[in-house]
């Protein structure tokens, strides 16, 4: 028996989001000429919700390797016979945690990188709307990257919103925490 296709996550959250009368599909309202070169969020709910979709695709897993790549020649560097936690095998390393913080933020760039987007895409439909004050919002669906875990992600996105520029004002001012 077939299994019945299932739909991408990102196509059912765009279906889901089209379907909801107080959502808008940013790409189909008419935009001034003016405004056309400048990059655009997703989604406006209510006029002064901006919602900017990015989706995860590329596993970083591989970046675990080439980090813990250099140290396998160490002494200390346990060998073991099964998959073990990365936390389990640097616990034996003295620079064990520095190397871990190297792992996190090289599988985490990406995310990195798609909250700059967002937060320029956000700013941007701002100006576009002509609303400086709505609310921007980054919603960051992960269908099938497991080291990239719910906890994971949280952690990026709070660190993330916490980054402040050198003048001392938050560096990601378009996107909204939400956190409990």
């Amino acid at each position: 028996m077939k299994k019945p296709k299932v739909e991408k996550l990102e196509n059912r959250f765009n279906d889901f989001m089209k379907s909801r009368v107080e959502s808008q599909d940013i790409d189909e309202m008419e935009i001034p000429e003016k405004f056309r070169e400048l990059k655009r969020a997703d989604y406006l709910i209510n006029g002064d919700i901006i919602v900017e979709l990015k989706s995860l695709e590329n596993d970083p897993s591989s970046k675990v390797e080439k980090k813990l790549a250099p140290h396998r020649d160490r002494d200390e560097f346990p060998t073991y016979f099964w998959d073990a936690p990365i936390g389990e095998v640097l616990k034996h390393l003295p620079d064990g945690d520095k190397i871990s913080k190297e792992v996190f933020f090289a599988i985490t760039k990406s995310l990195q990188h798609n909250f700059e987007k967002a937060d320029a895409q956000i700013r941007d439909t701002k100006t576009i709307i002509n609303n400086p004050n709505a609310t921007g919002v980054i919603t960051i669906l992960n269908e099938n990257i497991e080291i990239l875990e719910p906890k994971t992600i949280a952690y990026i996105a709070k660190y993330m919103m916490g980054k402040k520029n050198k003048g001392g004002s938050y560096r990601y001012k378009n996107i909204r925490l939400f956190d409990k």
